[in-house]
Order: structure tokens, then C-alpha cells, then sequence
């Protein structure tokens, strides 16, 4: 073997070496690009499932209905122990929305529709008697269904979805929904 083919082969070994260097680099920065973006996914979908399971919650306290054997009539359980009960129970509601972030839009107007019939219904009502909260219940009860029905539709569907970004958070101007409740 010359001197001048152990230099060709030097120099292509050394060659392939510094190829190979370059493109294990490569590989290996696109590597952490993906770990670093699957991470921040996984951040992503933890803090929607976080603010997914305060609706779950309000759901459940929108499921439980009473109805009074006087006349048949049906209203939600919340509003069976009067005034305290009745703000408690909204606090999966108020929980969600501080959330709003995480979650769909169809679903925060959701929240937001049915937030401001409990906002209309204590502003618009005097709840310290058990007997009215009950008949308030009964005169709403329609109502509240309607949304808990459409608020559980549209989270089982955001949950079928919820590992899909495309789209997600897009809206950063969301409305601001002003309500105006004119005091008897």
C-alpha cells in the first residue's frame, strides 16, 4: 500500500467521521425538538383536563333532580336546602370558568349561558326562604336541563378531541359578556 492511498483513506475515514458527527447532531437536535414539544403537550392537555373536571363536576350537581310529590313538578337538587346550597353548588361553575383558557369555546359559552342564569336568579330573587328557593328551581327547571344537556354534549365532545392542538386557544379576544339584570 502507497502513502498516497493510506492518505486517500485517512482522509475519507476522517471524512466519514465528521459526517457522521454532523448528521448523529442533527438527528439528535430534532430528537429534543420533539421530546420538547410532546413535553409542552403534555403540560397542554393536563391543565385542560384539570379545567374539563370542574365541568364534570357542575355536570353531576346539574344531574341530581328532585321532584316535589305536591304537584310533580321537577327542579334540580340544588336548589332543595335553600340559599347556601344553592351557591355552593356553583362552585365547579365558577371553578371552570376561571379556567376558560383550557377549554373549548362552545363550552365557555356554555358556562357563561348557564352562569348567567344563576347570576339572573339570585340578583332577581330573595333566596333566604327555602319554599321560594324550591319554586324557583321548578320555574327554571327547564332551563338549567336544556344547558346541562348541551354543556354534556359539548364536553364529551371536547373530549374526544382534546388531544388535538390544531386550533387550539386561537381565540384570545373572546367577548366580554356584560349582563345587565334590572333590580325589582
Amino acid at each position: 500500500m502507497t502513502i498516497a492511498m493510506m492518505k486517500i483513506l485517512f482522509a475519507s475515514s476522517v471524512l466519514a467521521a465528521v459526517i457522521s458527527a454532523m448528521i448523529s447532531w442533527f438527528v439528535s437536535l430534532q430528537l429534543k425538538k420533539l421530546d420538547y414539544k410532546n413535553d409542552y403537550y403534555k403540560i397542554v392537555i393536563k391543565k385542560r383536563l384539570e379545567a374539563y373536571s370542574f365541568i364534570e363536576g357542575q355536570l353531576s350537581v346539574l344531574k341530581n333532580v328532585v321532584f316535589d310529590e305536591s304537584d310533580n313538578r321537577p327542579f334540580h337538587m340544588l336548589f332543595s336546602n335553600g340559599e347556601m346550597l344553592f351557591y355552593e353548588s356553583q362552585q365547579n361553575l365558577q371553578s371552570a370558568m376561571s379556567l376558560g383558557l383550557w377549554i373549548s369555546e362552545k363550552t365557555i359559552a356554555i358556562l357563561d349561558d348557564t352562569l348567567t342564569v344563576f347570576l339572573k336568579i339570585s340578583v332577581e330573587n330573595d333566596l333566604s326562604a327555602n319554599e321560594r328557593v324550591i319554586e324557583i328551581g321548578k320555574e327554571h327547571y327547564k332551563e338549567l336541563a336544556g344547558l346541562r344537556k348541551k354543556l354534556d354534549d359539548s364536553t364529551r365532545k371536547d373530549l374526544l378531541s382534546l388531544y388535538k392542538m390544531k386550533g387550539f386557544g386561537k381565540s384570545a379576544d373572546r367577548p366580554k359578556k356584560l349582563i345587565y339584570i334590572n333590580p325589582k
